[in-house]
């Protein structure tokens, strides 16, 4: 990569030696087509004027040919099948009982813009709040609703502390795969069944060893009290 102070020194020295093209790719060590590219652009009434390179940006961008409703269409049907690419996505939009009139290519564009923001949640990077599109099935509906707003007039910071801590954890059940949320509902399980009725029995004389009563001391009032 040459900067634009090195193709200046290149037509300073074609110049000097007499306008000798082979002369001055020798001497530099460049090609004649990057010569000649440069010399186009070297304007001699302005020798000190910069030559950089011009961006590659294309100056005319193509115009969406879909609307916002498809876009927010296919986020939906996106949501649905998060991991399909533009061909599965495209043959199941073109079913019989569906009408999509876009191409495979122009649908892959489509997937670009709604990776960057979904046109309707409005969540960047391809993420998606999953109470924001209907067409998502019920099992992530049930799992994912949105906590509630804490309230403006709730003293403190706990209430906005508790929110956040919901919305973790709603999005983490909705993520979780269906073995973790299994394991989660059995553990959930055994830690709300009740203890059995002779599990204690084993250490009841120990206990009672422990703690003695007034009556076997011959006292019946009360213990005195500990300090």
């Amino acid at each position: 990569m040459h900067t634009s102070a090195e193709r200046r020194a290149w037509f300073d020295h074609y110049h000097s030696t007499g306008c000798n093209i082979a002369a001055t790719c020798r001497f530099f060590r460049i090609t004649r087509a990057t010569f000649y590219k440069w010399y186009r652009r070297y304007d001699p009434k302005k020798p000190q004027r910069p030559l950089r390179s011009q961006s590659r940006r294309p100056r005319h961008h193509r115009k969406a040919s879909w609307t916002q409703k498809d876009l927010v269409a296919v986020s939906d049907v996106l949501v649905q099948h998060p991991t399909w690419g533009r061909r599965r996505l495209h043959a199941l939009l073109r079913s019989p009982d569906r009408e999509f009139p876009l191409s495979e290519r122009t649908l892959g564009r489509m997937l670009q813009r709604i990776k960057q923001r979904c046109p309707k949640c409005k969540k960047p990077h391809g993420q998606h709040e999953w109470w924001h599109h209907p067409a998502v099935p019920a099992e992530f509906q049930d799992r994912a609703r949105p906590s509630p707003q804490p309230s403006s007039q709730a003293p403190g910071e706990m209430q906005a502390v508790i929110v956040q801590g919901l919305d973790l954890l709603i999005r983490a059940w909705a993520t979780a795969s269906p073995e973790a949320r299994r394991i989660f509902d059995q553990q959930r399980a055994t830690a709300a069944a009740p203890a059995p009725s002779g599990g204690s029995s084993k250490f009841t004389g120990e206990i009672a060893a422990l703690f003695p009563r007034a009556e076997d001391n011959g006292d019946s009032g009360p213990l005195p009290p500990t300090r």
